[in-house]
């Protein structure tokens, strides 16, 4: 619910109506980009995307056709318009850019690198996309590029045609595929622990993609533990679920705490960043080394869950890896759904 009220609340400052209902199943999906951007999937569809940009220091929405649609089915009158001639909509469709001619109205609040979308006449969503000029300037000028469109089609729109939706239709939807996917994963664990004779574990952090890695395992073998790493910068909501989860298992948990590491480090080394993430090495990879060495003489093997979607690093990695000095390593299983993966990894 949090995070649909934050969608929303962006969406009304850009557009002045909400963008999703409280009454269908909303996923985000986490995106490559420099700071955090997740896809936002409804229906089946992603409609939209929201990121925190960095030059405006705020979250921006960067609505597909169906989003543009959806807030212009909003009860408020809508900002971030830019309304074309109709004759405009075939060159937008062919990968043209809105040149200031072709258009006839525009919100004169908007300001150049705002989201915007645009319609015609007549109240359909064309395109959406970026401002190259404020919409005074729209309005009046006699050349040069109005808006680049990011996202444009000529399908009529269904909106007003979709029911509500739970998670029961999400899962019935896609169930075949979620059967095969656990089935392959069920395969490759029970091989990868055929391979390796070693002490089995799963490294669980309290997110989503390692509790679906915990039930698959757990599924497949009787025998492991689960080790999870405390940054020093954990929530007590995720230290609650680590227990909770263990208690729900029945397995032990073993841990290890980094306490101030974090705090101790940042002035050293600067704030985290995706070509400097140095806090995986300080607050997850050397604890759970120490914690290897402390509980697995020969080393063991963990499944780890990785989603290929997340970053490019990801995509390509191997789906089992050894760590030098640590042991052997299955990487994830990167399911094409966006399934959390099982990832089967050797230390020593």
């Amino acid at each position: 619910m949090h995070d649909i009220e934050h969608i929303n609340r962006i969406s009304k400052q850009q557009f002045n109506n909400p963008l999703l209902d409280r009454d269908r199943v909303v996923l985000l999906n986490k995106a490559p980009y420099e700071d955090r951007m997740d896809e936002i999937i409804v229906d089946g569809e992603v409609i939209a995307s929201i990121r925190y940009e960095i030059g405006k220091l705020e979250w921006v929405l960067l609505p597909r056709l169906e989003a543009g649609r959806r807030i212009l089915a909003g009860k408020e009158t809508l900002t971030g318009y830019v309304t074309i001639e109709e004759d405009v909509k075939k060159f937008l469709h062919k990968g043209a850019n809105l040149l200031a001619p072709g258009v006839l109205d525009a919100d004169p609040g908007i300001q150049k690198e705002d989201e915007v979308i645009i319609i015609t006449p007549a109240g359909e969503v064309v395109a959406t996309g970026r401002a190259r000029m404020d919409g005074r300037e729209m309005m009046e000028a006699k050349k040069g590029t109005a808006v680049k469109p990011r996202w444009k089609a000529d399908t009529p729109s269904k909106v007003h045609d979709r029911k509500p939706s739970c998670w029961s239709d999400v899962i019935r939807a896609n169930q075949s595929i979620m059967d095969e996917s656990i089935a392959e994963a069920h395969t490759f664990i029970q091989k990868t622990v055929e391979k390796e004779d070693l002490p089995i574990s799963v490294s669980y952090s309290g997110g989503k993609d390692s509790l679906a890695v915990v039930q698959l395992v757990d599924d497949c073998v009787r025998d492991y533990e689960i080790m999870f790493a405390d940054t020093g910068l954990e929530f007590p909501e995720t230290l609650d679920n680590i227990r909770h989860v263990g208690e729900l298992y029945s397995k032990e948990v073993k841990s290890i705490s980094v306490g101030d590491a974090f705090w101790e480090s940042i002035d050293a080394f600067g704030p985290p960043a995706v070509e400097m993430r140095w806090c995986c090495k300080i607050c997850k990879l050397g604890p759970l080394s120490r914690l290897i060495k402390e509980n697995y003489e020969k080393g063991c093997l963990t499944f780890v869950g990785q989603r290929k979607y997340e970053s490019t690093t990801r995509a390509r990695s191997n789906r089992v890896w050894k760590i030098p000095g640590w042991a052997t390593r299955p990487q994830p299983h990167r399911y094409k759904t966006g399934l959390p993966c099982t990832s089967g990894s050797t230390y020593s």
